[in-house]
């Protein structure tokens, strides 16, 4: 069997035990999250499936994340994001569910709170990199840097493909860098 047959015998199995999981609450929590995340590490630790030759890092953030699932309904969609080590975003929410997870390299996800109408502050750094991930709700409010700009690779997973997300990103951030942009709906 091919490493690419083999990563799609995987990544089906994995999509399946997340689907059916998630088939059994009537909604996302942060529970089910954990528990999705734990099932994304076990993939990613499977670091042979995704070979850098086949994922390079061009940097184009579009060229670099790779649909690897998605139903038909556009729900449950897993992307590999591979960087040369140079990605960062602006604070902002997916509006639907996420669990990110590292194969290689390491993300830096601050994770903030509401603190006004039209403010938000930094609550905690989460360091995602092999073996870890960071688990977000609807709401959530997260940006993304690469310290050290090191090439990373991670596993990204939504409740709804980027094309059926309606992100937004809040007006200001404390402790962030992002300056003014549009106000979330949290």
């Amino acid at each position: 069997m091919t490493v690419a047959n083999e990563r799609i015998r995987e990544v089906r199995t994995t999509m399946n035990r997340i689907r059916a999981r998630t088939a059994r609450r009537s909604g996302i929590d942060r529970e089910v999250l954990r528990e999705i995340r734990s099932q994304l590490i076990a993939l990613a630790r499977r670091t042979e499936l995704f070979p850098a030759d086949e994922f390079p890092a061009t940097g184009d953030d579009e060229r670099d994340t790779r649909l690897l699932h998605r139903e038909p309904d556009g729900s449950h969609a897993l992307y590999l994001f591979s960087s040369d080590g140079d990605c960062e975003t602006p604070p902002h929410d997916h509006g639907t569910w996420a669990v990110i997870v590292g194969i290689r390299g390491v993300e830096l996800n601050r994770l903030y709170r509401r603190i006004g109408p039209d403010r938000f502050e930094l609550v905690r750094e989460v360091a995602v990199g092999p073996g870890k991930g960071v688990c977000l709700m609807p709401d959530d409010i997260h940006a993304i840097a690469s310290p050290g700009k090191a090439p990373l690779m991670h596993l990204h997973l939504y409740g709804r493909a980027f094309e059926d997300q309606q992100r937004s990103v809040p007006i200001h951030a404390e402790g962030s860098a992002a300056g003014r942009t549009r106000e979330t709906t949290a």
